[in-house]
């Protein structure tokens, strides 16, 4: 099974506790086969300067320390993978490039099978192909009013759940996670076939500021069937 954490704040105390009880936890009573780390990693957004810099790194020591005593994981070989967020270092474009090393403290260097990954991010799971978004989608269709917005009998806002599957109904129909036209977005044109959803027996998992939640390619319904559990930290 998949852990997914999504705005995972590395300078915030509270969430390091949460940090430190999840992994003891698994630790435990079977580590995951990976765990899917969202941003954004701070809560205040990346600053480009000096300051900002030390801080960003300090979050990424911080979870260094409390994973070097996960023993299990690494002997069973659980990857930690991680994803970056809307106010993380990089260009605010699509697809995202992952986080590199001298932000994170190298982690990846010291913890084995730490992986930065690019936004969106494939994992092949068997025979299935796995798809990791951090983006809030339902938003941006939202405000280019792709989404109905109320019910057309009563007038009434629409419920967040019946705004989600149809979010998911449109993407399928498209076939594509950001369904826009590409002036309307911010897509680099030559890599736009990284944000297709190429096969139907995939699954996608797509992470907004409230609600991550993991989808299948394969239907308009919530799908446990990969054995994704999602969490905002």
């Amino acid at each position: 099974f998949y852990v997914t954490l999504a705005e995972v704040h590395l300078d915030s105390i509270k969430v390091l506790e949460k940090l430190t009880d999840l992994f003891n936890g698994y630790e435990q009573f079977g580590p995951p086969t990976a765990y899917v780390f969202m941003g954004s990693f701070s809560s205040t957004g990346f600053r480009p300067n000096e300051q900002g810099i030390k801080a960003y790194r300090d979050g990424f020591e911080r979870l260094k320390f409390l994973m070097r005593g996960l023993s299990n994981h690494v002997r069973v070989g659980t990857r930690f993978i991680f994803i970056a967020g809307p106010t993380d270092p990089g260009a605010q474009l699509l697809p995202r490039m992952p986080l590199p090393g001298y932000l994170t403290s190298d982690l990846a260097k010291e913890i084995p099978n730490v992986i930065f990954a690019t936004n969106p991010c494939r994992v092949r799971h068997f025979s299935r192909e796995l798809v990791f978004f951090r983006h809030d989608v339902l938003r941006l269709l939202r405000r280019h009013e792709v989404l109905p917005m109320r019910d057309l009998s009563t007038g009434a806002a629409v419920s967040l759940e019946h705004a989600q599957t149809e979010m998911v109904r449109f993407i399928l129909d498209q076939a594509h996670l950001v369904p826009l036209p590409l002036e309307q977005s911010n897509i680099l044109w030559a890599y736009d076939h990284t944000l297709r959803c190429r096969t139907p027996s995939s699954s996608a998992g797509s992470a907004g500021p409230l609600t991550p939640s993991t989808r299948s390619a394969s239907s308009a319904a919530w799908a446990p069937s990969t054995g994704t559990r999602s969490s905002t930290l």
